[in-house]
């Protein structure tokens, strides 16, 4: 990782107008704002137990040392790369309790394709009376409810898996190639450790213009 610049050669008040990050990819970027998260942590403790009055906070010192670090483009780039990895569990547990509403069950109805029910034989969608042809749409429809229950499922497994891959690429000792299984996921080491205090800094740099 490259040791966050000096004062001298940054804009503590603004994000840096050059970048000195050249040819840095997105995971390159996020990389490097990971481990100025995770040391911005100890930089405030250190504060505090040397002053015990410091205000210092480690969102206000990873604010500073974004800003020293990153063009504004550049935090844009690596937060996008770093958005992409979480798990959008509110979705989900909507698209879980929509399913509650919808019954299982469901079928296109003997002869008329076009036409889906409920297990008690009442409509739920016509889609146009299409006799006894294949209705591809309709299958769609009569197996919606069956299939999003296998997806969120699957879905829901996928991602305990993934958390628990990410514990361990956090939790590796030297013995583990930590990059090696941590690209396999595109998941960044710490980036768990450290999205509570990034999502604080959202504030101050992710929308700035």
């Amino acid at each position: 990782m490259n040791p966050p610049p000096t004062t001298d050669t940054a804009t503590v008040t603004g994000f840096r107008e050059e970048s000195q990050l050249h040819g840095f990819s997105d995971r390159d970027l996020a990389a490097e704002a990971t481990h100025l998260y995770w040391a911005a942590s100890s930089r405030a403790e250190g504060q505090r137990l040397t002053d015990p009055t410091s205000t210092a906070t480690t969102q206000s010192a990873a604010d500073q040392m974004i800003r020293e670090t990153f063009t504004l483009d550049e935090v844009r780039r690596f937060n996008a790369y770093l958005d992409a990895g979480q798990h959008d569990t509110g979705r989900l547990a909507t698209v879980t309790d929509r399913l509650q509403a919808a019954p299982c069950g469901w079928r296109q109805r003997e002869g008329d394709a076009g036409l889906i029910e409920d297990a008690q034989g009442q409509p739920v969608a016509v889609l146009g009376t299409s006799g006894a042809t294949r209705l591809p749409v309709g299958e769609f429809f009569a197996q919606a409810p069956d299939d999003l229950r296998w997806l969120v499922e699957q879905l829901t497994r996928a991602w305990a898996q993934i958390d628990d891959l990410r514990d361990r690429v956090d939790n590796g000792g030297s013995l583990m190639d930590n990059r090696y299984v941590s690209d396999a996921i595109g998941y960044i080491r710490h980036g768990k450790e450290t999205a509570a205090l990034r999502e604080e800094v959202h504030g101050a740099i992710r929308h700035t213009n």
